[in-house]
């Protein structure tokens, strides 16, 4: 009899079949948004049209909890029209999006904003094992508390996501946080506020990527808060191909902060105009703090700890465990007149491995200096032209030597060495065992500029990057035909067009931008976004006005 039962529920089954995915239209099929998720099934998509949506009414937490505009269910895909048409406002009467033990959950196309709560308001928050969130082509601003929280072992992925303008008791765009993983890349960190971790905080054993984004002025506003961009803490972070510009501490780390145990690599990343903006603090362009992080083929300029008593323009190393720093680029980067190092300060019996650098330029400061850390080493470095003296400090491992290093275009922001750079392979001053590497984030070649490289049959770019006021705009059709270029700013503005019409193909063209809108108004620092259009191919670049 149970056999017979069985095969009659499969049959059943195989008659049925499984139900279908299917599209819960809003305002079509229910006028709010949280009435269609909860209707759907695991696989439903839920298509939300253009408009502002403000039911901020749904419980999170039982009765008198706090209350979300969407409380979302497994398997649910939750799309908007695009970020600037479909709008959740929650008027400030409580959180965006909640995520509760849920999985397997996609959002995007849609913008999140005003919202709060007194702990975890965030626009979207992730928490207690919630896992496979994926967010995209979404903007998250104007929030309390928080725009985006991954907490509690849950698991989040966010690509092409905009944190505008957020503040939060920690993490003010995001916060990743305890055991919690999360992947981030194509973002936008602009103008966030909190005590620390302005743009992003990690922290209690999570594992976070973040490749392709960029972090401008944002800002920690609390006295000792560390990580105007990134405070990563007892965590792994990776960091690859990003911007950290334009951000500000009160505490240590105005781009990058790696806090008490954190590891993990960063590389490949540009580190400008970041600054401490309280005394006695540290690092303006990076800190690590008994913390060891790789870090690798980093351009770190003009980044300035001037208030008194603060130290290290540059990279800040302090206790053991610490950090491996391998060809970086440090230029014209400042401490304070009463502090001892512009480029690298290690102190308090920090050790780390310091090899093919160049440390040059420093304004004020030496370009390296020890304080109670006589145990790091450094190895084939250039230390050239730094006002406070350029001694090598700590262990001498050799190689180290102090010789222009012939920068191909330093003014206009291109920190390549010229072929002929006693920096580059086979030139070193010494010869002999040194000559085998090169010292700096580039190899030698003052060619093709940074970032020149084809995107969808097109080539397309900017030099210098970041520039004032005037950048140039080149580009190369595949085809022949008409282009209009586009620069919007980071929230989508238009700003200025260019068209041009009857072009060649494998010919390059160029457009001289002076940071002005249409209107010949001068526009503030940061970053712009252009666009290229050509025969229905589309490219994007971002660019960095720094003024």
């Amino acid at each position: 009899m149970k056999r017979l039962v069985t095969a009659s529920f499969a049959i059943l089954l195989f008659i049925v079949g499984p139900a279908a995915a299917a599209i819960i239209n809003v305002p079509g099929d229910y006028a709010q948004i949280h009435d269609a998720v909860q209707a759907a099934n695991a696989g439903d998509t839920v298509m939300v049209a253009a408009g502002t949506y403000t039911d901020c009414t749904h419980e999170t937490e039982g009765p008198g909890s706090t209350t979300a505009c969407v409380i979302m269910k497994d398997g649910v895909t939750l799309m908007g029209a695009g970020a600037d048409l479909t709008i959740i406002d929650a008027q400030g009467l409580g959180r965006g999006i909640f995520i509760e033990d849920t999985d397997d959950v996609t959002i995007s196309g849609l913008q999140v904003r005003g919202t709060y709560a007194e702990i975890f308001g965030a626009g979207i928050l992730i928490r207690q094992g919630s896992t496979g969130i994926a967010v995209q082509d979404c903007v998250i601003r104007d929030t309390g508390d928080g725009g985006i929280v991954v907490i509690n072992q849950s698991g989040a992925s966010l690509d092409n996501v905009q944190f505008l303008s957020n503040e939060a008791k920690q993490g003010g765009g995001l916060a990743v946080e305890e055991q919690s993983t999360a992947t981030i890349a194509n973002c936008l960190f602009d103008a966030n506020t909190a005590p620390s971790g302005a743009g992003i905080f990690i922290r209690s054993g999570c594992t976070v990527t973040i490749t392709a984004s960029t972090f401008t002025g944002n800002a920690v506003n609390a006295d000792f808060g560390n990580g105007g961009g990134v405070c990563v803490q007892d965590s792994a972070c990776d960091i690859s191909g990003c911007e950290f510009i334009g951000n500000t501490t009160r505490g240590a780390g105005g781009g990058l902060a790696y806090i008490s145990g954190a590891t993990g690599t960063v590389e490949d990343c540009l580190i400008q105009g970041n600054s401490t903006q309280a005394s006695y603090n540290y690092g303006a362009g990076i800190t690590c703090q008994q913390s060891a992080p790789t870090l690798r083929n980093l351009v770190i300029v003009d980044n300035h700890a001037t208030s008194t008593g603060s130290d290290a323009g540059g990279i800040d190393i302090q206790f053991a465990p610490s950090p491996l720093v391998e060809n970086c680029t440090l230029v014209g980067n400042s401490c304070s007149g009463d502090g001892l190092a512009g480029g690298i300060l290690v102190q308090f019996f920090a050790a780390p491995t310091i090899s093919n650098c160049i440390v040059a330029d420093s304004p004020v400061g030496a370009g390296i200096a020890c304080l109670l850390a006589e145990d790091g080493t450094i190895s084939g470095c250039d230390l050239w032209n730094n006002a406070g003296g350029d001694d090598v400090c700590g262990q001498d491992a050799g190689c180290n030597f102090s010789a222009d290093p012939l920068f191909c275009n330093a003014a206009d922001g291109n920190y390549h060495i010229a072929l002929g750079s006693p920096c580059a392979a086979g030139n070193h001053p010494d010869g002999g065992g040194c000559g085998a590497t090169f010292a700096g984030a580039y190899a030698a070649g003052c060619g093709t500029p940074v970032g020149d490289l084809p995107r969808a049959g097109i080539t397309l770019g900017n030099a210098p990057n970041p520039f004032n006021p005037m950048t140039t705009l080149f580009f190369v059709l595949d085809q022949p035909g008409d282009a209009v270029i586009r620069i919007h700013d980071v929230r989508g503005h238009l700003l200025r067009t260019y068209q041009r019409t009857g072009l060649a193909a494998d010919t390059r063209y160029e457009i001289t931008w002076n940071g002005r809108d249409q209107a010949g108004r001068e526009l503030p620092s940061g970053v712009y976004l252009y666009q290229l259009d050509s025969r229905g191919t589309t490219a994007t670049k971002r660019m960095s006005l720094i003024r």
